[in-house]
């Protein structure tokens, strides 16, 4: 028996309905699932949110060494961003040279004689070599030289006036220098030098003629006249160097003075005072003892002479006018 043919078109009827519902629905859960994913149009001349840069370091930190710095400079709260116009060093500043302040002289010794104070009342800052000259038994003439050491002993006198006197005294030798001022106290200089020695050192007379004598080597007194300095000041020579000759008998000795700084009659603070530089040919000193005499000699004959032309004119018109009015 066939199916009635409205009964048919009807159950079609209903199948194509429930067909179109169904599509529907996927439409509608398909619609939605774009509206999620489809970006949404952005007006003109509005910018979108940028992805905000990476903190870097700064500049003034990448400078140091091995990427070390300080915790207070590594903390970004607390440490204040740089500006444009405020340029950090980008290097560490070098530190500054130190120069070494110069060795003494190991040659030059400084000799002091101190006053019972203690205050230095004779400083002689000086490089001093002797030079011996004298005659082996072999008569033949022999040369030593012989250093004044740093160390060697100082005393002497340190003078209440116009004379002062140093000595320095090592193994069997003593070098004495004897001070002294200008008649007019204004300048002051070395009026004399004296070696005592002893012939026995046969380290410095081997073989010499008539050993084991004491004797005293001197330059003179008066002869000398060295370094003539002002009063106060203190005698510089640092050029050159001055002989000083002394001999006794068949023994001399001549005496090389270098890197000369010297001063006598100190009574205030025992130090060096100003510098009185030496100048080429101004290491002698002419005595002033002559040309004073000299001097005051002729004022002398000048005055009388003056003296005596005024008596002689007083009397000689006293009576000229008297035997006129008679």
């Amino acid at each position: 028996m066939g199916r009635p043919t409205g009964t048919v078109t009807a159950a079609m009827g209903t199948n194509a309905v429930i067909l179109l519902a169904f599509l529907a629905v996927i439409a509608a859960l398909a619609a939605s699932a774009g509206a999620l994913s489809l970006p949404t149009a952005r007006p003109r001349g509005i910018k979108g949110p940028t992805t905000p840069a990476p903190r870097t370091t700064p500049k003034y930190m990448r400078d140091f060494k091995d990427g070390e710095m300080d915790e207070e400079e590594s903390d970004p709260i607390t440490r204040p961003l740089l500006v444009e116009d405020q340029k950090a060093p980008t290097k560490a500043p070098k530190p500054a040279k130190v120069t070494a302040a110069p060795e003494p002289d190991a040659n030059t010794a400084v000799y002091k004689l101190l006053d019972s104070k203690g205050n230095a009342c004779i400083l002689f800052k000086v490089d001093a070599l002797l030079i011996f000259k004298f005659r082996t038994v072999h008569e033949e003439d022999a040369e030593k030289d012989v250093f004044i050491p740093n160390n060697a002993r100082v005393t002497g006198d340190c003078g209440s006036g116009d004379d002062a006197t140093m000595s320095v005294a090592w193994q069997d030798m003593e070098w004495t220098s004897y001070f002294t001022k200008t008649p007019g106290g204004e300048r002051w200089y070395i009026e004399k030098s004296d070696l005592s020695i002893d012939t026995s050192n046969t380290r410095v007379f081997e073989h010499i003629k008539n050993p084991g004598r004491k004797m005293k080597l001197t330059s003179g007194r008066g002869n000398l006249q060295l370094f003539p300095t002002p009063v106060g000041k203190s005698y510089s020579c640092s050029d050159g160097e001055k002989a000083v000759d002394m001999s006794y008998g068949d023994v001399t000795v001549q005496l090389l003075l270098r890197d000369v700084r010297v001063q006598p009659f100190i009574f205030r603070k025992g130090e060096f005072g100003p510098e009185f530089v030496c100048s080429p040919g101004g290491v002698s000193y002419r005595d002033e003892t002559a040309p004073i005499a000299v001097g005051s000699t002729l004022a002398i004959v000048v005055l009388c002479t003056i003296t005596g032309y005024g008596a002689f004119r007083y009397f000689k018109i006293k009576k000229v006018q008297y035997d006129t009015m008679e």
